[in-house]
C-alpha cells in the first residue's frame, strides 16, 4: 500500500498535540503508569489497564513508546474539594469514579440517599464529560444509563430534569452530547405521555406537569428540541387548543 503523505503529516500533528497533552517522564524507573492529577489529588493507573479503557491514553502512549509513565493534568475549577457539603460533586469524585471503572468496579450512584437527588444528574452529566474526554466509551454508555435510572428511581421530580440541573448540564456540554440528547429525549417523552399543555391535571399528575413545564422553559433552544422530539405537527395542535381555551403562547414562550 501506498503510504499516503497528508495522512502521515495529519498523524504527526495529532501525536504532537496529544505529547502536548500529557506531559511524560521517560526517567521514571517505576513500572509503566499513567497519572490523572486534579488539583493535589493524583490517581495511578498502570498502562495496560489504562490503554485498554481509553482510546486517548492508548494514543498518548503509542507517542510516547519509551515513556515510563504520561500524566495528564485536569484543570477545572468546580469550588472547593474540600467543602463539607455532601451533596456537591467535584471534578475529583468524577474522575474517582472513572478510575474505578478503568479497574472494573460499576458506576455506583454518587448520591447514597435517593431522596437526596439534587446534585445526581449533575454528578453524572461531570462523569460523563471526563469519559468522552478520555475516550472511555463504555463508561460513556453506563454513565447515560446511570443518569436514566437516577430519573427514573428518584422520589422528588422523577422523569423529569430540574430547572437548576437543565442550566447546570446546558453550561458544562456541547452542543450535540449524548447527554443533552438524554434530557431531551426524556422531556418529549413526559409531554407526549402527559400531552402537557393539552390537558387540564390534578395532584400529583399536576405537580409533574407544572415541573415539566418549569424545566421545559428554562432555555429557548432546550425547549425548541423537546418539541422537535415530540414531532412535527403536535406543536402547532397544542397551539390550537391553548388558543382555544383562552391560553398564552406555547409553555410560556415570549419572543
Amino acid at each position: 500500500m501506498t503510504p499516503d503523505p497528508e495522512s502521515e503529516v495529519e498523524s504527526t500533528a495529532e501525536d504532537r498535540h496529544i505529547s502536548k497533552l500529557a506531559g511524560k517522564d521517560p526517567n521514571n524507573e517505576k513500572s509503566m503508569s499513567v497519572y490523572i492529577t486534579v488539583r493535589s489529588h493524583v490517581f495511578e493507573i498502570p498502562k495496560d489497564i489504562a490503554i485498554t479503557a481509553s482510546k486517548l491514553f492508548a494514543r498518548a502512549w503509542n507517542a510516547n513508546p519509551r515513556a515510563r509513565s504520561i500524566t495528564f493534568k485536569v484543570e477545572e475549577k468546580d469550588g472547593d474539594d474540600i467543602d463539607p457539603d455532601p451533596e456537591q460533586f467535584y471534578t475529583v469524585d468524577a474522575i474517582a469514579h472513572l478510575v474505578g471503572y478503568m479497574y472494573g468496579n460499576e458506576l455506583g450512584c454518587p448520591a447514597s440517599d435517593v431522596e437526596r437527588h439534587s446534585g445526581c444528574l449533575v454528578a453524572w452529566c461531570k462523569v460523563y464529560k471526563h469519559a468522552a474526554y478520555f475516550e472511555m466509551e463504555a463508561a460513556c454508555e453506563s454513565a447515560l444509563a446511570r443518569m436514566e435510572k437516577c430519573l427514573g428511581e428518584r422520589k422528588f421530580c422523577p422523569g423529569i430534569p430540574t430547572r437548576k440541573e437543565v442550566l447546570e448540564i446546558d453550561g458544562m456540554t456541547r452542543e450535540g452530547s449524548e447527554v443533552r440528547e438524554a434530557l431531551f429525549d426524556v422531556m418529549a417523552k413526559m409531554g407526549r405521555l402527559w400531552d402537557v399543555v393539552g390537558e387540564d391535571h390534578v395532584g400529583d399528575t399536576k405537580i409533574y406537569v407544572e415541573n415539566w413545564l418549569r424545566s421545559s422553559s428554562v432555555l429557548r433552544e432546550f425547549q425548541e428540541a423537546i418539541w422537535m422530539r415530540i414531532g412535527e405537527g403536535e406543536e402547532e395542535r397544542v397551539e390550537r387548543i391553548r388558543e382555544a381555551r383562552g391560553g398564552g403562547g406555547l409553555c410560556g414562550m415570549r419572543d
